[in-house]
């Protein structure tokens, strides 16, 4: 179905263009947010230019790899080029809503909540920005290895390794932190 309205949008089909902007609205839209911020449309900026992108670049497209990372990429690449070029600014953790937790059903729930949030912020803003990013693109934004290595330009083996120990990095500053407060 995918290879189909890819070879009609290619074609010239823009309602088969607009069925695959559809399809991966939400993902990269996450995608967006998670590098630039949903402040000042700057995440729907690069959006925009990255689609304008894959529509005038998708007939340089493989058909015979996946679409998901290829368009990721572009998204990606698009943020990175607005960060460059500063006309956005790396917005605080804390604005996205992508740490949001289930709602808890007392009144404790939203402070437990908002603590939790600041303790994961904290912690993710002192492991370095490659690694801080890859747990971001497979926690946040849902991607699997093989896309993220294809996103950062790593292998796969490397990416897999890099969030087992950011991971590993990750459970030992939160719990360092939860030992110094019962001190």
């Amino acid at each position: 179905m995918e290879e189909e309205l890819i070879k009609r949008a290619r074609a010239g089909d823009s309602q088969a263009f607009r069925l695959l902007v559809e399809e991966y609205a939400e993902l990269t839209g996450r995608l967006a947010e998670t590098f630039l911020g949903s402040g000042q449309g700057a995440a729907e900026d690069a959006l925009q230019e990255a689609w304008l992108d894959a529509w005038r670049s998708l007939g340089r497209f493989q058909l015979d790899k996946p679409f998901r990372p290829w368009i990721c990429k572009l998204v990606v690449n698009r943020c990175r080029m607005a960060l460059r070029q500063g006309r956005f600014r790396l917005v605080p953790l804390d604005s996205l809503d992508l740490y949001a937790l289930p709602a808890v059903e007392d009144a404790t729930g939203p402070v437990l909540q908002a603590e939790t949030r600041a303790e994961l912020r904290e912690a993710l803003a002192g492991l370095p920005p490659e690694t801080r990013q890859i747990l971001e693109l497979r926690y946040f934004v849902g991607l699997e290895v093989n896309e993220i290595a294809a996103i950062v330009g790593l292998p796969a083996g490397t990416v897999k390794s890099k969030l087992h120990r950011s991971l590993e990095k990750l459970r030992k500053i939160l719990s360092e932190k939860k030992l110094m407060v019962r001190e």
